[in-house]
């Protein structure tokens, strides 16, 4: 390789970087510097082993500080470059090598699972039954079985009913399941938040763009945002964080800054 040739962007001298460390994800291994772990895991790579790898990351990571791009450019582009294969992998671009397949195909409507806005299936069953099944303005409190296979539903307004088919259609904090099973909703450990941007393509043209024709997933241990494509021009989106429970009752949610800023900026996630 001649002296010319410059590293990409971000790329780091491995004998600049020097740490106490004594382990490895192969133990047989011992090095007492990153640059060490670098240099054996390049001799790995070039064996067709690349177990040591997460290693490698991890401790650029913690101990000099490397952030999450700097990370990834380590484990792609500059990598590549070290072995003297970025002209061909190392990155997502027209050309390279890659172990992935990107498919867009428009939707002329005629597929075999079409995809319907949740508000307007609901319209469409309520329009489908008589006047007067539908009752408005009525929540249960709570469900006992009377026997003979019927119950009663109890409502907040103090009104009773006894019915002879019974189906719990009601959430996550059902009032019917009970009757059924004695587990609770517990706290998995993740929030997320939902929301709309509505005629996307004209007010938000680059989350649009990113999102494509269908949907994206965009995930990271402990964090992501997920979004698809609704009619309209209307795109549904998630983000998605792995908090404590009470993590919501710190946020003042009136003060839309401070609420982005929670959720944009990752690493006080």
């Amino acid at each position: 390789m001649s002296t010319d040739v410059q590293p990409p962007s971000g790329a780091a001298e491995a004998d600049d970087l020097e740490a106490e460390v004594a382990a490895t994800a192969a133990p047989e291994v011992i090095a007492d510097s990153l640059g060490d772990y670098v240099r054996i895991w390049l001799t790995r790579v070039r064996a067709g082993e690349s177990g040591v790898l997460p290693v490698v990351l991890g401790l650029a990571a913690r101990l000099y500080g490397f952030s999450v791009l700097e990370t990834l450019g380590a484990a792609t582009l500059n990598g590549a470059w070290v072995l003297g294969l970025e002209h061909d992998r190392g990155s997502i671009e027209v050309g390279k090598r890659a172990d992935l397949l990107l498919l867009d195909r428009p939707d002329d409507g005629t597929g075999e699972r079409p995809e319907v806005p949740r508000s307007e299936l609901r319209q469409l069953l309520l329009d489908s039954l008589p006047d007067g099944i539908v009752h408005w303005g009525r929540k249960v409190s709570g469900a006992q079985a009377v026997g003979e296979d019927r119950h009663e539903l109890r409502f907040t307004d103090g009104t009773t009913v006894v019915t002879s088919f019974l189906a719990g259609a009601d959430g996550a904090w059902s009032r019917i399941r009970p009757l059924l099973s004695g587990a609770t909703p517990r706290y998995t450990g993740f929030t997320s938040v939902e929301y709309f941007l509505h005629d996307a393509d004209t007010q938000h043209q680059a989350t649009a763009e990113a999102v494509g024709a269908g949907s994206l997933f965009a995930l990271a241990p402990g964090r992501g945002f997920l979004a698809h494509r609704e009619a309209g021009g209307t795109l549904h989106a998630y983000v998605q964080l792995k908090v404590p429970s009470d993590w919501f009752a710190r946020l003042d949610l009136a003060d839309a800054a401070a609420v982005s800023a929670r959720f944009f900026r990752w690493e006080q996630a």
